[in-house]
């Protein structure tokens, strides 16, 4: 009992194993012989010391794993894609800046597939992140059309993602170090870093979860800028205290959550920090490559009844660039910080701007936004809107709107999906002539 509720301030309880309980042959994984899984839920991962199930529900988050080579690292990261892979309304768009077997059965299901971290896979990777990014643009540009009574958090839900034909996308990139050692130059690699960044910090409301790893837990290969922002972590064994917390979090191995505890016998096993003060010590499910390519071969057969097999995986190698008109994110950003507002003072504007991404708005003056709007293809039918009777700089949401072509927006309804739907709900509205309702 603890001390606030009686009991004595020194009490300590203590749980004793005769044995390594992570030592020995792992569990085998629980999505082995799923047909089908539902990535709305949580993701069977693995067992802490007594052997209770640990999950992970992945849904609005990010996840970095890290950690020594052959430790099990891009294994446990695995069951994550797995999971995704079982879930055919789930898009993975993934790089291996390693190129090696334990990712190439992807191909079979994956929308965009990166494979090595040679010059023109360098230039595929940033093409994917530069697509991913116009995806998340339009999807922000489309929440904000949808009333409130569809949309109440401004988030995807599992009717409008059948609906709108808006799926979950899962980013795995394995080996992440590899992608910034094959750039040259800095200015080239803090580039990808800020859209890496951007994606962790901003995707996961607009349904896409970026999964990174990397092998090298120093300050190249997990920037600061990437590591603090991502909310899940999983360390195998680490070399020390250092290079647990690069991937952990500052100040985790002090707190307990110390990778560098581990052994070499403890493959497959890791530190999962879950939050600021929380944290377990898990032993990962197994899954072998040929049960992965097992559950590979299953997505594709799920996606193709769905049809949801969509992008290379069906022969479509169109990129970032090639597809026609791309959604600037600054057009979905201020959308979002519309909400369900038709107009906003400048004044307003900004600081909601800097709330949505500090590092992309943190800088800038009502000037520097008028002339990115500008160049957005935002036409303002005026700069002084009136809000309860006071006129003052400001911007119309329809002129907002007005910059994007309704085909682009695309927010119209599938046909034919009420089934989607609980018994008795309602279908979703159609949306007016700029996706409006």
């Amino acid at each position: 009992m603890r001390a606030h509720d009686g009991g004595h301030g020194r009490r300590l309880s203590l749980w004793v194993a005769d044995d390594d309980p992570y030592l020995g042959t792992p569990a085998p994984s629980l999505l082995i012989d799923v047909e089908r899984f539902d990535f709305w839920k949580a993701v069977p991962f693995g067992q802490d010391a007594k052997g209770n199930r640990i999950d992970i529900l992945l849904l609005w988050q990010s996840a970095f794993f890290g950690g020594l080579p052959r430790r099990g690292k891009t294994f446990s990261m695995r069951l994550l894609v797995a999971a995704a892979v079982l879930d055919p309304w789930v898009q993975i768009w993934l790089a291996d800046g390693k190129g090696g077997a334990d990712f190439r059965a992807i191909a079979q299901v994956a929308h965009r597939y990166v494979s090595g971290a040679d010059p023109e896979d360098l230039v595929a990777f940033e093409a994917m992140l530069d697509e991913l990014i116009a995806e998340m643009s339009r999807r922000f540009a489309l929440l904000a059309t949808l009333p409130a009574v569809v949309c109440p958090e401004g988030k995807l839900t599992p009717q409008i993602m059948r609906q709108y034909r808006l799926p979950l996308i899962l980013l795995p990139i394995d080996e992440l170090q590899e992608y910034f050692e094959a750039v040259e130059e800095d200015k080239d690699r803090q580039r990808i870093i800020g859209k890496l960044a951007r994606i962790a910090r901003r995707g996961p409301a607009a349904g896409i979860m970026p999964v990174y790893a990397s092998q090298r837990p120093d300050a190249k290969s997990v920037p600061t800028k990437l590591r603090e922002i991502v909310t899940y972590r999983y360390s195998t064994q680490v070399t020390d205290k250092t290079s647990s917390d690069m991937v952990l979090g500052d100040g985790k191995a002090k707190a307990g959550a110390d990778a560098s505890t581990l052994s070499e016998e403890h493959k497959g096993v890791g530190v999962l920090v879950t939050g600021p003060a929380s944290f377990v010590t898990v032993k990962a499910d197994l899954l072998e490559n040929p049960q992965f390519e097992t559950i590979c071969q299953r997505g594709r057969a799920l996606r193709l009844a769905e049809g949801t097999l969509t992008g290379q995986a069906c022969g479509d190698i169109a990129a970032a660039g090639t597809v026609g008109y791309l959604i600037p994110p600054l057009i979905g950003d201020v959308m979002e910080a519309f909400g369900q507002r038709s107009r906003m003072w400048t004044e307003d504007l900004l600081p909601a701007l800097v709330n949505l991404d500090e590092d992309a708005y943190g800088e800038w003056d009502g000037t520097r936004l008028a002339d990115e709007l500008t160049k957005a293809g935002v036409v303002r039918s005026m700069k002084q809107v009136k809000i309860n009777g006071e006129n003052r700089a400001g911007y119309l949401l329809r002129d907002i709107e007005g910059a994007i072509p309704p085909e682009v927006l695309a927010a119209r309804p599938v046909e034919g999906s009420p089934s989607t739907f609980p018994p008795g709900a309602p279908p979703l509205p159609r949306p007016g002539p700029h996706g409006r309702m």
